[in-house]
Formats: structure tokens, sequence, C-alpha cells
């Protein structure tokens, strides 16, 4: 009998060192990611860490880079962008699609990016935004470890940017979609079905025609009707009538990814993006006509034309007026 209760004793006390053993090998295995802040034995840290400021107060700049490096117990590791306590809901602003091995013996690597990679995320003029930076220690395994640093966003009075989400479309009156079909004379005309998005009365606070203002189309549906507006023909610097906007009741022309050399000082308009930030999306350039205004007003179409009206001949002038309006 005692023989039986020392082998017993023997089994549990081992049962319970495997645990053990085990039990720390899975905590290695899935460590929180660490941003690497250290100093002492390696030759480079991480530029960003918690509490750090990223300045777009002049644009987000395309050749401006900042880096986050951290350790991690995976190649799978990855970095994601968000908006702190934001309703945007799961929006990503930036996500990487590999990182750099910094040293592979501790399970460092760095993550590099351009400023350009956070031109979607949304800011009014002069507002500092907070981003929260998650890396995830391991993307190929389920419910993996994170760890989450808060970022700020510094902008100016240069730009102000709003981001359509998904919330919006479904939440909002004045973002919607629609399926319809042409009428004539209150007649509805056969197979002239068609999809477009529709942007009403966004309000926004401007210094002036200094601030431009970017309008980014986060839903994939509103995204897809502003797509289907450009012709598949369609060169840079082209007027795209079925992406029709108003700024504060005066229309104004939006043109494919640049304005042409036709567009004067001072005029007002729109420039259609098929990547800001990642996303589609128009920034509106005000004019003199804005130059002492301290809001706008943005009204805007994706996939139907301007209706006729004085103020599109007056913007427009004749020729232009006739081209753009449109029964849709």
């Amino acid at each position: 009998m005692s023989n039986s209760k020392t082998y017993v004793k023997k089994f549990v006390a081992l049962a319970i060192a495997a645990l053990l053993v085990t039990g720390g090998m899975q905590g290695a295995l899935a460590a929180k990611p660490s941003i690497d802040t250290e100093t002492t034995n390696t030759t480079s840290t991480s530029e960003i860490t918690d509490g750090s400021v990223i300045d777009v107060r002049n644009g987000a700049n395309a050749s401006d880079y900042h880096s986050i490096q951290y350790t991690a117990d995976s190649e799978n590791s990855k970095l994601k962008v968000t908006l702190n306590g934001s309703k945007e809901g799961d929006a990503v602003f930036y996500a990487n699609s590999s990182a750099e091995v910094v040293d592979s013996a501790s399970n460092t690597y760095k993550v590099n990016f351009s400023e350009v990679e956070l031109a979607d995320v949304p800011r009014k003029v002069n507002q500092n935004v907070t981003l929260d930076f998650t890396i995830i220690n391991n993307t190929a395994a389920a419910n993996s470890d994170t760890t989450t640093i808060q970022v700020t966003l510094r902008n100016g009075a240069n730009n102000s940017v709003v981001y359509v989400s998904d919330f919006d479309v479904e939440d909002s009156n004045d973002i919607e979609t629609f399926n319809k079909n042409t009428t004539i004379a209150g007649l509805t005309i056969p197979f002239t079905t068609k999809d477009y998005s529709q942007i009403s009365d966004l309000d926004r606070n401007v210094n002036g025609s200094a601030t431009d203002v970017t309008v980014v189309f986060g839903n994939g549906t509103v995204a897809e009707d502003y797509s289907n507006a450009v012709a598949s023909d369609a060169s840079e610097g082209d007027w795209l009538i079925s992406q029709a906007s108003l700024l504060s009741t005066t229309p104004v022309k939006v043109y494919n990814e640049e304005a042409p050399d036709s567009v004067s000082d001072g005029d007002s308009y729109g420039v259609y993006s098929s990547d800001i930030g990642g996303q589609a999306g128009i920034t509106y350039e005000l004019g003199e006509t804005f130059e002492d205004e301290d809001e706008v007003t943005v009204n805007s179409f994706g996939n139907k034309n301007y209706g006729f009206s004085y103020s599109l001949l007056k913007s427009f002038g004749a020729l232009d007026a006739i081209k753009a309006a449109s029964f849709c």
C-alpha cells in the first residue's frame, strides 16, 4: 500500500512539473509584444513610442517616414493603426504587409511607414487626434496577444479630413446610397437603373482658402459609386462630370487624379484620387470665393451628374453647364 501511495505522489509531482514547464513554454510563445525603448544592448530603438507625436500640420508628406521597433514571438507580427475611441468601428488606417527583421536572436522587428499612409485619418482644422498603434504578436494564431500605445496626430489649419465610414452610411441621413431608375415627366424609363451615392450638407470649419477639405470614401459602396464615375479611358486631369460637387451651393468641377493646366489661380475645384492613405476620395481646393470664410458645406454625388440650374450656368458657362446637366 505504501508503495502505491509513493507512486501516486511521484506521478502527481511529475504531472505538476510538466504543467509548469508547458505553461511556461506557452507563456514564452504567447508573450505580449514590447516596444523597443532599450538602448544598452541594441544599436537602434523605436522612434514611435507611447505618447509620440506625428506632425501633419502642413499635410501628410509621402517622403516623411516613421518607424516602430518592437519584440514579438513571431515573424507574423503585425502593426495596425486605428482611431482611439472612434465610432469608425474597425476602420484600420494603416497595416503593414510584413515587418523588417532587426535581430532574429532577440526577436526584434521594425515597421517603417510614410506619413501619407495616414492621410485618410479624420481630423478637423487645428485638431490633434489620438491613434491606437496596436502590435499583434502573431497573426497566424487565434486570440494572439497584443500591445497598444497611443500616438498623437497633430493637424494644422491647412487641411480638414472627413472619413465616410460604414457607420456613417448606416447611421447618417446625410450620406446615402441609391439604386434608382431614370424618370422623365414622372415616367420611369426602363433599363435605366443606376447606383449612386450622395453626401449632403457636410459642414467643415476652414481657415479661408488656405484649407483643403478632403472627403475619404471608407465605405465600400460609396467608394464603388465614385469609382464608377471615372470612365475606363479617363486620363489624369479629366473633368469627372458624374462626380457632381457643390461647395456652399457653388458648383465646382472635380478632376481625375490632378487638376489640369486650365485651372486658374483662385479657382475652387476638387481632385479625385484613388489613393488617399489607401482609400479613394476627393480633395477640394478652396479658391478666392472662400478667402474670408470660416466654414464650407460640401454636397457631392458619386456616379450622378449635376441637375441644370442657374448657379451651374453662372459657375460653368453655357456650354459646360449644358454638358454637365442631366435628368438622371
